[in-house]
């Protein structure tokens, strides 16, 4: 795989589980090394870096943020053996929290937005949505990048990128 990401970008990794999409970030970090050709930082070799210089630059952030023990649909059916949608979401309104509850996607993407701001960023995505702004977007299958572009261009070439987001939005 050949993958060059240039200095403030933001780019995306996509693909179906097990297409090495969190080994290539895997890599980067040195969990392990590679069997054969090499990891570049900045044209440096990882295996040339130390680990702890390595990891000292860079933070990840795990694909599933947990916020609290439980979600907030638990949380709200705590006690109830059977609820609805439709209860959950009126027991939201009642609580006044209903409107922060829809907030959140738009409230965490736009803090990633200011935390990326002046910074490469490797990004692994499983909602797509949160991905359309990135510089490049990259498809996996197998170990191997199938296609890269933006969101508009992606789309365009109708190709595995275009189901993947026909897929999400059914």
């Amino acid at each position: 795989m050949n993958l060059t990401v240039k200095q403030g970008q933001t780019v995306a990794l996509v693909g179906v589980s097990g297409c090495g999409k969190s080994t290539i970030v895997q890599l980067f970090e040195r969990y392990y090394d590679t069997q054969s050709g090499e990891v570049c930082i900045d044209n440096h070799n990882v295996r040339n870096l130390s680990i702890r210089h390595l990891r000292d630059k860079m933070a990840v952030v795990g694909q599933e943020p947990t916020l609290f023990n439980m979600t907030i649909r638990e949380n709200i059916m705590y006690g109830l053996s059977k609820c609805t949608q439709k209860e959950i979401e009126n027991a939201a309104r009642r609580a006044n929290i209903h409107d922060f509850i829809v907030s959140l996607p738009k409230l965490v993407q736009e803090t990633l937005d200011k935390a990326r701001k002046g910074r490469t960023c490797l990004v692994i995505a499983h909602r797509l949505s949160t991905i359309q702004n990135a510089d490049q977007i990259v498809v996996c299958r197998d170990g191997h990048v199938v296609e890269q572009g933006t969101h508009q261009t992606l789309l365009s070439r109708r190709g595995i990128y275009y189901n993947f987001v026909q897929r999400q939005n059914r």
